[in-house]
């Protein structure tokens, strides 16, 4: 099988490597795993000795065959986009099928999905995809939603036992990972734990952290919703055909508690937030938010901020005679919002000094000034 330029196919040599993978991934007998990818099947291989539950999305029906006939009914074999999937009817026949489901049948019992194989490029032939620094704008597709429930005690949002979540181990297509991100970030609560091999730089700017050069909008995203550790880096040599790039290898553990935590948040409008003050990132926060606010509300922001910096119960009154008092602050805790005692950053600040605590902070700052200056 040569491997294809379209769908960004580099299939691991290293089966030390493969099995290094699988085994970061934690799986028991019985669990509900999704490959994306399997190409010629290194990974595949080691995750069947687990006796997982295994279901694998191929894009490329040249390579079906091959995987019917060296797996059979091993696997549940879908040769469909993984991007074009409804995820949640998967993960429903997860839950209420047993495994494993006769091969032939299984594409007709669930709407048409897909998915790519592995390690997908940019178009042109091994080259790096120049990806801007907020080029993920998961909010123009995806919806949030308000006050979902965390993961608590054995159970997701759905009621589902935690065993009954879906464990996802995968070398990602490089021409697939932004808006496969997206997906993992929609579905977080599904999965029990993600295990990825990405391009090196998505993967350190995945853990990125504030005043880096590398931290963004999708540092702040995927951190929001996964606990994001760096395992290991995978050369380019590993792979054939070889990249330009190396790879590394990321666990990614869906936090349990941030749509408790976070209850109160719109989340559409927090990541409106956090995209716009990355819009421009030699821009401050002030200069940025301008794009979406009206001048008396960066005034009334700003004069907040300068309260909460100060920590005193002194008046500040801007040039619209719009008080910031114990009243505007003992409106902010009426919301069962937790205020800082003091604030580290400021309107002149720029969105890359900022944490995701400081963002928690400015949204509930900007939500208080919305309503009282609706």
């Amino acid at each position: 099988m040569k491997p294809k330029k379209r769908f960004g196919q580099n299939f691991l040599q290293n089966k030390d490597i493969a099995e290094n993978i699988v085994q970061s991934a934690d799986i028991e007998a019985g669990d509900n795993v999704w490959e994306i990818g399997p190409g010629k099947g290194i990974l595949t291989d080691f995750l069947l000795k687990h006796n997982c539950n295994l279901t694998c999305f191929e894009i490329d029906r040249d390579i079906i065959p091959y995987l019917k006939n060296k797996y059979h009914n091993k696997i549940n074999l879908i040769n469909k986009d993984i991007l074009k999937i409804d995820w949640e009817t998967y993960f429903t026949k997860h839950i209420h099928n047993s495994f494993p489901v006769n091969q032939e049948n299984f594409h007709d019992s669930i709407p048409s999905p897909i998915i790519h194989s592995n390690q997908p490029k940019s178009s042109s032939k091994n080259e790096t995809p120049n990806l801007p620094e907020n080029h993920i704008n998961m909010e123009s597709s995806l919806d949030y939603g308000q006050g979902k429930e965390c993961i608590i005690s054995g159970h997701n949002r759905h009621g589902n036992n935690l065993r009954e979540q879906t464990i996802l181990v995968a070398n990602i297509p490089y021409n697939i990972t932004s808006p496969l991100l997206e997906k993992l970030c929609k579905h977080s609560d599904n999965f029990r734990v993600i295990v990825l091999m990405l391009q090196k730089e998505v993967a350190d700017r995945i853990s990125s952290q504030p005043k880096k050069k590398s931290y963004g909008v999708l540092s702040l995203k995927m951190q929001y919703y996964f606990e994001v550790k760096s395992l290991f880096t995978v050369k380019a040599n590993q792979f054939k055909p070889q990249p330009k790039v190396n790879s590394m290898v990321v666990k990614l553990i869906p936090r349990c508690n941030i749509y408790q935590k976070f209850r109160h948040i719109n989340h559409n409008l927090f990541w409106r937030i956090v995209e716009c003050a990355f819009s421009s990132r030699r821009k401050t926060l002030k200069n940025n938010l301008k794009t979406m606010f009206n001048n008396q509300q960066i005034k009334l922001i700003e004069d907040i901020l300068l309260y909460l910096s100060e920590v005193s119960s002194s008046k500040i009154v801007d040039s619209h005679n719009c008080i910031v008092d114990d009243v505007t602050i003992n409106s902010l805790k009426l919301k069962n919002i937790q205020l800082p005692a003091t604030t580290h950053f400021s309107l002149s600040s720029r969105g890359e000094e900022l944490s995701e605590e400081d963002y928690i902070h400015l949204y509930n700052i900007i939500d208080i000034v919305q309503s009282k200056l609706c």
